[in-house]
């Protein structure tokens, strides 16, 4: 389920504070800790 969009999120919403980004963030706050996991994931595997 975490792989709703992972990098294309993240990177789509970087530097953008919008109502999505929060409500998202909300909804997602119980896994928190794995959605940053995939992130950190991502922007490794980018750079």
């Amino acid at each position: 389920m975490s792989s709703y969009t992972g990098c294309s999120f993240y990177y789509r919403r970087r530097g953008v504070m919008i109502p999505s980004t929060m409500k998202a963030a909300r909804i997602h706050a119980r896994g928190a800790a794995h959605f940053q996991i995939e992130v950190l994931r991502c922007w490794q595997a980018r750079h």
